[in-house]
């Protein structure tokens, strides 16, 4: 259990028998019959909001967050959360539909969960059991992917593309083999167009000038294998090789998303594209 932290109340005291007993349909049936607290977080766009957008999701498209008790969501969010709502659960279903979204109660407390909020009374029902954690992020995963996709067709539209290049052809060739192995492999001997806020970006320069897309939440870098998929956009391009783009990152708050909406779409976290760059500095000092 986490220092310091105790139930509040008996829904929470419930909570806790039902996750350290592994009863998933008790558990959705409390959260479905509870009262929850939603709170209210720092303007978009501010300091505040940045350094908590870090730490949890903080896009409304996709996620709801909320609390067990208002002691809860003090210990949860401390000097972020800027009051709260209650409501029931049935009440912030119908404020928040969507198919795809998701719950996230009790963040970092020991009752903590992620459940998809349109199926919580299913589960509590024994409709469907609860997914496990590893299904829960794959969920998640897709939620933020297509968000990402989103954000990235809002800005450039849909894609009037068709393979036509040696690359784009290996990559069509790995995405339709789920051979992720290879489809890295062809874009780390690439050259991709990057979105740029300069027309005379240097790759090889300080500071590397990238047009960033989407909120401060959820940043996205766009990069693509043909002029077309980015002809849309409002900014400059340049282009670089992919392994340029790896050592450039600007910080794993940034995601990666290659040929958007396609079908050799690529997005990436960036903990995973600096990752990926490690991987590539450790073969380089490797062949030195």
């Amino acid at each position: 259990m986490q220092p310091g932290w105790q139930p509040a109340n008996e829904l929470e005291r419930g909570l806790l028998a039902a996750t350290e007993g592994e009863d998933g349909r008790e558990y959705a049936r409390l959260v479905s019959t509870a009262p929850l607290y939603v709170p209210e977080l720092p303007p978009r766009g501010s300091e505040d909001w940045r350094v908590l957008a870090e730490q949890i999701p903080a896009e409304e498209e996709w996620f709801v967050l909320a609390y067990t008790s208002p002691e809860a969501l003090a210990a949860g969010l401390g000097r972020f959360a800027r009051g709260h709502v209650a409501m029931s659960f049935s009440a912030l279903r119908d404020r928040f539909p969507g198919a795809e979204r998701l719950l996230f109660l009790d963040p970092g407390l020991p009752i903590g969960a992620t459940l998809p909020l349109a199926q919580v009374v299913d589960i509590a029902e024994g409709k469907q059991p609860l997914l496990s954690d590893e299904e829960m992020g794959e969920m998640q995963r897709e939620a933020v992917h297509e968000k990402v996709r989103e954000i990235c067709l809002d800005a450039l539209g849909p894609p009037d593309w068709a393979p036509g290049s040696e690359l784009e052809n290996e990559l069509v060739r790995a995405s339709g083999e789920q051979n992720g192995q290879a489809f890295l492999a062809a874009l780390m001997d690439a050259e991709l167009l990057v979105l740029t806020t300069r027309p005379d970006a240097d790759p090889l320069g300080e500071g590397f000038p990238w047009h960033v897309l989407g909120p401060p939440g959820l940043p996205v870098i766009v990069a693509a294998t043909a002029p077309e998929l980015l002809k849309s956009a409002d900014s400059h391009v340049v282009r670089m090789p992919f392994v340029l783009l790896l050592a450039n990152w600007p910080g794993e708050e940034f995601v990666l998303a290659v040929n958007p909406g396609t079908r050799t779409e690529l997005i990436l976290p960036g903990d995973i594209v600096l990752e990926l760059m490690s991987d590539v500095a450790e073969v380089i000092a490797g062949d030195g």
